[in-house]
């Protein structure tokens, strides 16, 4: 009975293994930078514009992944101000996303096979956005797009020993990505 089981269990636990691509990481200088607080934190006003995409994100979820992330952040004193409080204006563009029904780990046969045979695709990550100051209306663009591959594998643990794969996404990384790019616009002189 306990060799059925482990038999049962144990392709299944490995087909858990996963590998996922990462933004890289900074440079020291430049986290540095980001990492200070800033002279005077802003209040933020989050909005969305969908391009009628399919497979694009719906606008709540956008927002809502955005201000966790951003959330992270000292430099924002609220990531829920008005349109007429806020010092910054943020438009997220809804970024498009694979549906999860079309991956292979949402099929029976390539999670059992998993194990043993690798299966990777490709699909799309990070956000497009601009930020615009409400005092000065100076703009910037800020985009953490690009397109990675993600492995299911139960040897996808070895991928994962790279810097740039994860089995878990770090956004800690998209973060710092994001306030290196809106730094020009919000950071005055530092």
């Amino acid at each position: 009975m306990v060799t059925l089981r482990c038999a049962l269990v144990l392709p299944l636990a490995a087909s858990a293994c996963f590998s996922g691509p990462l933004l890289p990481r900074l440079p020291a200088k430049e986290l540095a930078s980001i990492e200070r607080p800033l002279g005077s934190p802003q209040a933020v006003h989050l909005q969305c514009v969908q391009s009628g995409t399919e497979f694009e994100l719906r606008c709540q979820q956008a927002v809502a992944e955005v201000a966790k992330l951003l959330a992270l952040s000292s430099w924002f004193t609220t990531l829920e101000a008005s349109p007429e409080d806020a010092s910054l204006v943020i438009t997220i563009y809804a970024p498009l996303r694979r549906p999860y029904w079309s991956k292979p780990a949402h099929n029976p046969g390539f999670l059992l096979l998993s194990p043993v045979v690798p299966f990777w695709w490709s699909e799309p990550f990070g956000y497009r956005m601009s930020a615009r100051l409400t005092a000065s209306d100076a703009a910037v663009d800020i985009n953490t797009t690009r397109e990675g591959t993600s492995v299911m594998w139960g040897g996808a643990f070895l991928l994962n020993l790279s810097p740039n794969r994860s089995f878990l996404p770090h956004p800690e990384r998209e973060l710092h990505q994001i306030l290196a790019q809106l730094l020009p616009l919000v950071g005055g002189p530092r």
